[in-house]
């Protein structure tokens, strides 16, 4: 498992960190960080929200 200071020490952005931090891929991480702060976006899961 990886310390905060080591992920914060990586990460590009809070994508990238997000990414690390669920060990997910880029698009899925910024996808939970849509559903999770209500920020519409166009794949469909969130559409007229």
């Amino acid at each position: 498992m990886m310390t905060w200071a080591l992920l914060t020490r990586q990460a590009r952005d809070v994508i990238d960190f997000v990414s690390r931090l669920r060990g997910t891929d880029d698009k899925e991480a910024a996808l939970m960080l849509a559903q999770n702060f209500s920020i519409p976006y166009k794949d469909g899961r969130n559409a007229g929200k």
